[in-house]
């Protein structure tokens, strides 16, 4: 980020009126959950925008990619979605490469990129969170209730609990909510990180699915925000930079610190958690499970 870049977003920063106030307030004395040893780990990382424009999205889901590498997952393991149509797009000042900083490494190095989000259906998309091998779907999270999930989530959303499914195409909040549902078998915890806007308005009535954590760029009226910027382009949205960063410097941060982290970092938007109840005690709970190396 250059100088003037970061002066934007002190003065952002300055502008967005954050109070603690709106961090969620939750008992240090949630029931733990007893659940099955942990054996095994997958994730599903998932942009549903496409185009130049869109650059952020699919920069924000590689970048998971790449922490995911790093802590250990094979690409068996990963089921990426993106269009990937940014590293060879003619208006890409860099051929080749996408970054969510200036300086930032090539995200798009030996990447195995399984869908492309415009020959995806939300129905797929359930077969492979559920584990369902269809000719559409060879690449699915073969779970058990010995495997933690992570979902992770960027692209558009639109006020009325509706998220965009690519350039043309909706994913209403219940069909998200089932298909969730649905693949309960099929994990022992899920984390569902979801960078839209109006992201919140997919957490706030999610069945109480067993096992489920939602976080979410914004509250259900909002919108969330980029902030990283090269050109007239942006690289990275605010929340799930501050994700990248909290978890990077500490793998063992507890689900509760990394909420509050994201809700006080997180400009202009307020990130909210859901579904914690179902989950188990956040102040134990860690990040640990999804991405130390070593776990």
């Amino acid at each position: 980020m250059t100088r003037s870049d970061h002066a934007q977003q002190a003065s952002m920063d300055q502008m967005w009126d954050w109070s603690s106030d709106v961090i969620l307030s939750i008992s240090d004395e949630t029931k733990e959950i007893v659940y099955e040893p942990l054996q095994d780990r997958y994730a599903v990382v998932m942009a549903t925008s496409t185009g130049w424009n869109n650059y952020r999205h699919q920069a924000d889901a590689l970048d998971i990619y790449r922490m995911l590498r790093k802590a250990g997952y094979d690409d068996a393991h990963i089921v990426l979605i993106t269009e990937d149509d940014l590293a060879d797009n003619p208006q890409n000042p860099h051929p080749g490469v996408v970054h969510v900083s200036p300086e930032g490494e090539n995200l798009h190095e030996n990447i195995i990129n399984d869908y492309r989000i415009s020959e995806l259906t939300p129905a797929d998309l359930g077969h492979i969170l559920s584990g369902t091998v269809t000719e559409r779907t060879p690449e699915v999270v073969h779970g058990s209730k010995n495997t933690n999930v992570l979902f992770f989530w960027s692209g558009h959303g639109v006020y009325d609990k509706k998220i965009n499914w690519g350039n043309t195409g909706y994913v209403m909040a219940d069909e998200i909510h089932a298909m969730l549902s649905a693949a309960e078998p099929n994990f022992r915890k899920l984390l569902f990180v979801m960078e839209t806007c109006y992201s919140g308005s997919v957490g706030e009535d999610m069945p109480e699915i067993p096992g489920l954590l939602m976080l979410t760029a914004c509250a259900p009226g909002e919108k969330s925000h980029a902030d990283v910027i090269e050109g007239s382009i942006y690289l990275s949205n605010a929340f799930t930079r501050v994700f990248r960063e909290e978890v990077e410097q500490n793998t063992h941060i507890t689900l509760y610190d990394l909420y509050t982290a994201l809700a006080r970092h997180t400009t202009a938007s307020h990130a909210m958690m859901y579904n914690y109840a179902s989950y188990g005690s956040v102040y134990s709970n860690t990040m640990a499970e999804y991405f130390n190396p070593q776990y």
